[in-house]
């Protein structure tokens, strides 16, 4: 009976442990994934500004928005070039695609961010 039980247990820490896993691969696989879920159509820009600017806080990668890209091209700027890419792509992602097109042209999130104030 006792063997039943540890049986039993070991199976559902075993699903636990999948479902658990499964969940992170889930929320931390894809990081362009995030951003805004409501897309910016020139009409919407409070909400929308607010929408994106919780997720990028909550990131963690404000800086990316308020900081000019380093100088030096070594270090640290892997790092940076990485999270720009990721903060561009959330931000083409949450436009409306007429957007999205003037975005492309940008080189850095912090320029992206700057004209979509703007504008």
């Amino acid at each position: 009976m006792a063997a039943n039980k540890s049986i039993q247990h070991d199976r559902t820490e075993s699903r636990n442990q999948q479902t658990e896993a499964s969940v992170e691969y889930k929320a931390f696989s894809n990081p362009f994934s995030f951003g805004s879920t409501i897309k910016l159509d020139g009409a919407n820009y409070d909400v929308w500004d607010r929408t994106f600017i919780l997720s990028v806080v909550g990131h963690k990668k404000k800086y990316m928005l308020e900081e000019d890209e380093p100088v030096e091209k070594i270090g640290k700027y892997t790092l940076w070039e990485e999270e720009n890419n990721i903060i561009s792509v959330w931000l083409i992602n949450s436009t409306q695609p007429y957007i999205a097109a003037g975005l492309c042209y940008y080189n850095t999130a912090k320029d992206m961010w700057n004209s979509l104030r703007q504008t």
